[in-house]
């Protein structure tokens, strides 16, 4: 069975390319979420310490869904 472990043990913070697509699976799917018709309420819940998972990921979604909002109501 393949191993599903992403970093060794006790390594700490995950290298800065591993950060960086989790990040980026991160986003896809929190904008994806957002795309559902009947949403009223997205809860983003991270185990992760590192800024680029938590508050970045929650400030730039929110400025790319506020953004791409804004668009569509001035269209």
């Amino acid at each position: 069975m393949p191993s599903r472990q992403l970093e060794d043990p006790g390594a700490g913070t995950p290298s800065p390319v591993r950060l960086h697509a989790l990040a980026g699976f991160q986003q896809r799917a929190l904008c994806h979420a957002l795309t559902f018709p009947s949403l009223q309420r997205l809860v983003y819940s991270m185990c992760s310490l590192c800024r680029e998972e938590d508050e970045e990921m929650v400030q730039a979604v929110s400025y790319t869904h506020l953004r791409a909002h804004e668009t569509s109501l001035h269209l």
